[in-house]
Formats: C-alpha cells, structure tokens, sequence
C-alpha cells in the first residue's frame, strides 16, 4: 500500500517554510482514488486549523502555548463532476492548507487506509460552493458540510459530491449518482440531504415522487453493503418564514427513518426556531476566520451537527 513520509526544513520549496508562517500549503500526486490518514508534526501557537483545497475544514487542534503536535486525520481522494457539468474532473492529489500562528512544519506522512468513507450528497444547504482563490471569501455563504469532517470521528473520510442547486433529478442525469455508486462499498454511508424548496407549496404527487426518491437511494444503498444517513432541510427564510415543502420533506425524511430504520440527523427541528438555521448560516467574517483561524463560530455549527450523529455505529472495513 502506498506510504510517503516527507522532512522539510527551512528553506525547503515545497511548503515554503523559510520563516515563521500564518499558512503552510502543501501538495502531493497520489498514485490512484481512496482514502488516505494524512500525519503531520508541526510547531505553532493558536489554533491550528487545516483545510483541503476546496476549502473543506478537516482538523483542528488548540494549541497550549507554542508547542509541537502530531496530528492526523483522514482524507478521501476523489473524481468529482463540477457543478454545471457532465464530465468527470479526476483528482488525484493531496491538497491542503495549514493556517496557524507561526507555524513550522517538520514532516508529514500520506498513507493508504482502509477505511469506511462517508459520500455527503445534496445541494447548497449541505454546501453553497467550494473555495477557490478567485472566489471572494469575504461573502461566501458557509453551511455545514464545510466544517463537518473536522468533526467525524478518526477512521471515517468525507467525500464531497455537493454542488449549489443540485436537485435530485440533476444528481442522477449529470452523472454525481453513477459516480459515488462506482466507488461505494460496504461499511461506506450515503448521507443525503435535498430540499425542494422551489415549489413553495409541495402537491401530493410531489411527495410521492421524494418519497420514493429518497427510498430508491436507501434500499440500492444497502444492497451494496452501505449505510444510507437522511439529513432533514434546514429553515433558511429570511424572516424565519418555514418554507411548507422544508417540512413536508422533513416530515417524509422522518417518516422513512422511523419505517426503515435510517439514522435521521434532523436540521430542520433544530433551525425552525432560528433566523437563519443551521445550515443557512451567513459568516460575513469568513475571511478573517480563515486567515487567522478563529473557528468558533464554525466548531459550535459542527458540533450541533455532531451530536446528531454521534449515535450511529461507524463499522470498521474488514
């Protein structure tokens, strides 16, 4: 199985560490797809916090003083299909970014894991979009599958196959469906959250026609091997205005959980009696944040999340 451990000093090119540092980047060619635990010694003060290129927050430490930490996480290496887009985009790449304060960075270790991968599947209430540098971070919209690998236990890596508007018809005719079945196996979970809030007020074929939607992904989820997770809508009205077809999903996603015995992490009761709620909340302050690591706000946003999911029974690959 593929390993790589590399030494840095100073003055090496590779992660530009010739001083002290706020940010490390740090890139490396995979041989092929899967999951990988990601090591790293460094040395810093502050909250140490690291991102993947896409802007996906995978671990976060607090440091005691200036000191030396070795840290880990793991990491899922992924063909993707770009929003707005029918062919495939293959990765095969380790990219992150470290943001600390002064920051030295002595070594990391990419290894091969057999571990179980968690595909999280939706449209922008999982993730409004992804990071780049052309993008103005000042005013991106922050939702909670930007934050929430950070948060999921040791063992599990978080696949990302989110795009802003992706219904569950596009999911299935631009390919993102076929993608994640070609790669699924078992003891992986499907964590599914859509919202048909463009209809406003949801008629009883339309329910049917979600309803057996969501079904269809929970049974061909299970046939091979995997583990289906129904994530509920979140409120996101501007006034606090639940959206009828928000909680006629929610009711649906209930209703299957309990029926099929599907673990239900349900945003929806948790945000109805909130402005915003949870996964709609606007970080106007993202820029500072990621450029200092000041992730307070984004650790309470995850956590509330986590506790909802902190009762399903991760199954360790065989």
């Amino acid at each position: 199985m593929y390993s790589r451990t590399f030494v840095f000093s100073k003055t090496d090119e590779k992660v530009n560490t010739d001083c002290l540092v706020e940010e490390i980047r740090f890139r490396e060619e995979v041989p092929r797809i899967g999951n990988y635990e990601i090591g790293m010694e460094l040395t810093g003060s502050g909250t140490v916090v690291v991102y993947t290129d896409t802007g996906k927050l995978v671990y976060k430490h607090d440091m005691i003083g200036r000191e030396t930490i070795n840290g880990s996480f793991s990491l899922n290496v992924c063909d993707v299909i770009p929003e707005g887009m029918k062919c495939l985009y293959e990765k095969r790449s380790v990219d992150i970014r470290i943001h600390g304060e002064e920051l030295e960075l002595h070594r990391i270790t990419i290894k091969q894991a057999k571990c179980p991968t968690l595909y999280a599947v939706g449209d922008a209430g999982v993730t409004k979009q992804s990071l780049t540098e052309q993008q103005d971070v000042e005013v991106s919209l922050m939702e909670w599958g930007r934050i929430f690998p950070a948060f999921v236990e040791k063992g599990v890596a978080v696949s990302d196959h989110v795009n802003a508007g992706m219904s569950m018809c596009v999911f299935q005719t631009e390919g993102h469906y076929a993608l994640i079945q070609a790669h699924l196996k078992i003891g992986d979970y499907l964590m599914l959250q859509f919202s048909r809030e463009e209809e406003k007020v949801p008629d009883d074929a339309s329910n049917a026609s979600y309803r057996d939607s969501l079904l269809r992904y929970i049974d061909e989820t299970r046939a091979r091997g995997a583990h289906p997770i129904l994530v509920t809508p979140a409120e996101k009205g501007k006034q606090g205005v639940m959206l009828e077809c928000v909680k006629a999903d929610s009711d649906i996603c209930r209703e299957l959980g309990v029926r099929y015995h599907v673990p239900v992490v349900d945003i929806q009761k948790h945000s109805e009696d909130t402005a915003f709620g949870l996964a709609g909340l606007i970080v106007r302050e993202y820029k500072s944040m990621f450029q200092r690591a000041k992730l307070d706000a984004y650790s309470r946003l995850a956590g509330a999340l986590k506790e909802r999911v902190d009762t399903l029974e991760w199954h360790e690959v065989s």
